[in-house]
């Protein structure tokens, strides 16, 4: 009777293993063929089965990143660290969770910092934790100091294309464009199919008013990844800034359609129809952008200059007002503003309205409030 309930406890537990087993397996397969939700689910199962074995939860917390559920595989993660607390992968990926999902930045310092001390294997292996350093110290704002770590992570492995990206939007950050750009290009260079490199250095081309570079760039992240709005919106404004507004406007609208709450893009989508004369639409497009984000002072200035032009002067001073409550150092608020009050006569507010643009950086030369206020 012993040995029959030994052989029923043993034909239980293999039961389960092979169970667990076939879900592990199961649920890696459907990561392999682009499904990491499905992937996620079945993992789960296994971990059921087996709650304390590592390679199930490391699986599972990984997956679930992929899929943004941070705070799911931070449990996973700390789960991890009980079961196995020298474990130096384990602490790195619950700093992954608190920096890049959870945007606690000196949480993550800390565990990527015992990630760091845990490391007894290959020095290479250092290059992981010290690239999230990198990244948490950027998440602060610290660009020099994630620029250290961004380079000792480089230092031990060269071939890691996210952490020249990462650098790239440090050295982005400090408008160190042209080291941004070697960066980007290493990023391409060592994975041809990583879009948001192509995107970064478009809009580094755009800032040295390379047109052709940036569109082309563009251009292969849209072809990469034809889903993403931000390369729409960014080509968008690099056709704005070339005045072809009606291949401009194509592109903002395919960036809203995949993004419709890109509040810039309503606001630079009005622009172009300014532009194009067209200013009620101008002034629909724009609206939406402040009801998306009602504190950006150059939207109502935006707005603001489309009634303008429309002789709308009384809307076009109140959306000055706003633009300067927000940003009172607007200097071209301030100027529309006086030319808005000179048209309906107000000469002394005018003059005082285009001396305050002066002060603040309008050149002189192209205030011609300023003849009328002598």
């Amino acid at each position: 009777m012993r040995l029959f309930l030994v052989l029923i406890i043993l034909y239980t537990f293999t039961t389960h293993a092979q169970t667990a087993k076939e879900n592990f397996d199961a649920g890696c397969k459907a990561y392999e063929k682009g499904d990491p939700k499905l992937a996620v689910d079945l993992l789960k199962k296994a971990v059921e089965a087996e709650p304390e074995n590592v390679e199930y939860l490391m699986k599972t917390g990984i997956y679930s990143i992929d899929i943004g559920t941070y705070e799911e595989a931070l449990k996973i993660f700390l789960k991890c660290a009980e079961v196995e607390p020298d474990n130096a992968k384990v602490f790195y990926y619950i700093g992954v969770c608190n920096t890049d999902g959870l945007s606690k930045h000196e949480e993550a310092i800390k565990y990527f910092n015992i990630s760091l001390n845990k490391i007894n294997g290959k020095l290479k292996d250092r290059f992981l934790p010290l690239y999230g350093l990198g990244k948490a110290n950027y998440g602060i704002g610290q660009f020099d100091e994630a620029i250290k770590f961004f380079d000792a992570s480089i230092e031990k492995n060269p071939e890691y294309y996210a952490t020249f990206y990462n650098r790239g939007l440090c050295k982005m950050e400090k408008e160190q464009w042209d080291a941004a750009l070697d960066d980007f290009s290493r990023v391409i260079a060592l994975n041809a199919d990583f879009a948001d490199a192509y995107t970064t250095r478009g809009m580094i081309f755009l800032k040295k008013s390379d047109f052709k570079k940036s569109i082309n760039d563009f251009n292969k992240a849209i072809e990469i990844n034809a889903y993403s709005a931000e390369p729409f919106y960014q080509r968008g404004f690099a056709r704005s800034l070339m005045k072809n507004y009606k291949d401009a406007i194509l592109d903002y609208d395919e960036a809203i359609s995949l993004d419709s709450s890109m509040a810039d893009a309503f606001c630079e989508r009005g622009v172009a129809y300014t532009e194009l004369k067209l200013y009620d639409d101008a002034i629909a497009n724009i609206s939406r952008a402040i009801d998306l984000k009602a504190d950006v002072s150059d939207y109502f200035y935006e707005r603001g200059y489309a009634h303008y032009l429309k002789n709308d002067y009384d809307h076009a001073i109140s959306d000055m007002n706003t633009a300067i409550d927000i940003d009172s150092a607007n200097e071209d608020a301030f100027y529309l503003r006086g030319l808005a009050k000179s048209d309906i006569g107000d000469k002394d507010g005018a003059c005082k309205d285009a001396k305050k643009a002066t002060e603040l950086g309008l050149d002189a030369k192209e205030n011609k409030l300023l003849k009328e206020c002598k």
